[in-house]
């Protein structure tokens, strides 16, 4: 990479348009005379993410796309690779699920001065396993959510589906799911789906069988991180109790 000529131009790729306090105080603690920064957001607009960069100053777009499944990942492609010929940052700092992706694309877009690549965030989700333990350190934020917010936060599904099956209450669906999650959890369940993922990986690496055994396992993962969030919560609240 050619030495930088003026501010170092720093793209800062993100997901979501949902507020993120982490880039807000990297803008605002940032020396603006060093460093340009300029916010892509994956997902449609408007936001509060977009609202807080241009507030504070700082370019900000969105690629409009609806979400951030594998199906709009070719047009997200496009777009991204458009907007780094164009603005040919010194650095792009990816804070999204696809990583590997985003490098590669700015690894095309600049091919007159290849990125150098210091480090790649994120790789305790390179593989299954890394995954499951991000969903269950993942869980006990999403526990708070609920009790903070209640309903009217997404999170609540997540805790209700991790809950016991509660059989004058939940749907005939929520119960088969609920006794089919219990069922896996097991010690031997658990094993199934391991031998499921070892197996897919192996002789059918690129099918939907694959990605659905990926899914259990983060599923399963969740659910436990969710149910030992819980178990903590009680035992606290039980301490507390006169």
């Amino acid at each position: 990479m050619t030495a930088a000529v003026g501010p170092i131009r720093v793209l800062v790729f993100t997901q979501s348009v949902a507020r993120d306090r982490l880039l807000n105080g990297l803008l605002d603690h940032s020396d603006r005379e060093t460093v340009r920064l300029s916010v892509v957001a994956m997902l449609r607009g408007p936001g509060p993410l977009l609202d807080d960069v241009a507030a504070r100053g700082v370019a900000a777009q969105s690629l409009g796309l609806a979400d951030g499944s594998l199906e709009d990942l070719p047009q997200a492609v496009l777009r991204l690779r458009s907007t780094i010929c164009r603005d040919r940052p010194h650095l792009v700092h990816s804070l999204t699920f696809y990583t590997g992706l985003v490098l590669e694309v700015t690894r095309s877009a600049l091919r007159g001065a290849p990125p150098r690549i210091v480090s790649t965030h994120m790789d305790h989700v390179a593989d299954i396993e890394g995954l499951c333990r991000r969903q269950q350190a993942y869980a006990p934020g999403v526990v708070q959510a609920v009790r903070v917010h209640g309903s009217a936060t997404q999170c609540q599904s997540m805790v209700d589906s991790a809950q016991p099956v509660r059989w004058g209450h939940d749907s005939l669906f929520s119960r088969l799911g609920k006794v089919a999650k219990a069922a896996l959890s097991t010690r031997l369940g658990r094993l199934l789906v391991s031998a499921w993922v070892f197996f897919g990986e192996r002789v059918c690496p690129d099918s939907r069988l694959l990605t659905r055994a990926y899914e259990v396992s983060a599923t399963l993962a969740l659910r436990r991180g969710v149910r030992a969030a819980l178990s903590r919560s009680e035992n606290t609240a039980g301490r507390r109790a006169p």
